[in-house]
């Protein structure tokens, strides 16, 4: 496990540096490259514009640097360090896993292209929930032996299907503790987590606009199911290998993870408006205003954070798991 986070921090740290993000662009290019003729087999008219691929009917999609696969290709790589017999193993297994990771995400910029064109209601779905737990499929195959990734995914798969009717129901559960811990430690541009006209969001102290009077504050988008989508895959993980303790570290991580996203999406907010103006008590009831701009070591610093607690849980805490056994019923390893 300790290498795991260890290989998972350092590859998030080298993704986010110039170098990192150079290489991002571009893969990214490259695969919106490839994919234009695919998509053309069901579409002549989809044109590309660099990593811009634009329907006639007016529909567009990014391949941004996001859609490189760094994040699934790392958690390989973490997932190897962690499991892995001995390096020359592990470097023969990472090489082929990164192959197909690229082809998986050939796959997956097509198909969304092809929902977004077809089924725009879709997307966000395909997006943000069927394909992340398709990853879970991949890394798992790539990962553990067939004897136990099978299993896995078989247990998985009937909890995905419930938990895509329930995650935002369950979800909840995570969203008092993580208010509980931003009401005492954030600073006074943090919000509350809810469930607002606007969906569910991360409330801010940062000024939109005061016209005619009327005090508007800004409010940035945070689902918490998109943070407790490793759920289903975990506990799939804990009744295979009969290891109940495990939900623990992995429901406290999924905390974590939601409250670090609250933080880091606030500053996010307050960085593009270059400075935002921040409402804050002055004692009398009313508020001042003042000038505020995040830390960016510190919002780099939760923001690794962030990106390593997300793919630990959703992509290698599951195999991790997995891949310790059947625990016996007399407590021996199987």
């Amino acid at each position: 496990m300790a290498r795991a986070v260890a290989v998972l921090a350092f590859g998030f740290a080298l993704a986010d540096s110039e170098p990192g993000r150079a290489l991002g662009d571009a893969v990214a290019l490259a695969l919106a490259q490839v994919a234009t003729p695919l998509l053309h087999l069901f579409d002549p008219g989809i044109l590309r514009n660099g990593t811009e691929l634009r329907g006639a009917t007016g529909w567009a999609v990014r391949v941004s640097e996001v859609c490189d696969g760094h994040g699934l290709a790392i958690s390989l790589a973490a997932g190897l360090a962690g499991l892995a017999a001995g390096a020359g193993d592990g470097l023969r297994r990472l090489a082929l896993g990164l192959v197909a990771i690229q082809v998986f995400n050939l796959v997956r910029i097509v198909v969304l292209a092809l929902v977004l064109s077809a089924a725009p209601d879709a997307f966000d779905t395909v997006h943000v929930v069927v394909f992340p737990l398709l990853t879970v499929v991949l890394l798992a195959l790539l990962v553990l032996p067939v004897s136990r990734a099978l299993p896995l995914l078989a247990l998985a798969l009937p909890l995905v299907l419930l938990w895509l009717a329930v995650a935002d129901t369950v979800a909840q559960a995570l969203v008092p503790p993580a208010n509980l811990v931003l009401s005492a430690l954030a600073g006074p541009e943090v919000g509350q987590i809810a469930h607002r006209a606007a969906g569910w969001t991360i409330g801010t102290n940062l000024l939109a606009s005061d016209a005619a009077g009327q005090v508007r504050l800004f409010l940035a988008p945070l689902r918490p199911a998109d943070f407790a989508l490793a759920l289903p895959v975990v506990l799939a993980a804990v009744a295979f290998t009969r290891r109940p303790l495990w939900l623990v570290p992995a429901i406290l991580s999924m905390l974590v993870a939601l409250t670090l996203a609250a933080v880091t999406s606030v500053w996010a907010l307050a960085a593009a408006q270059s400075p935002a103006i921040l409402l804050v008590p002055d004692g009398t009831g009313a508020f001042a205003t003042q000038d505020f701009s995040p830390p960016e070591t510190l919002r780099a610093l939760l923001r690794l954070a962030q990106n390593t607690l997300v793919h630990l849980n959703l992509l290698v805490l599951p195999v991790l798991i997995a891949a310790r056994g059947r625990k016996a019923g007399g407590g021996r390893n199987a």
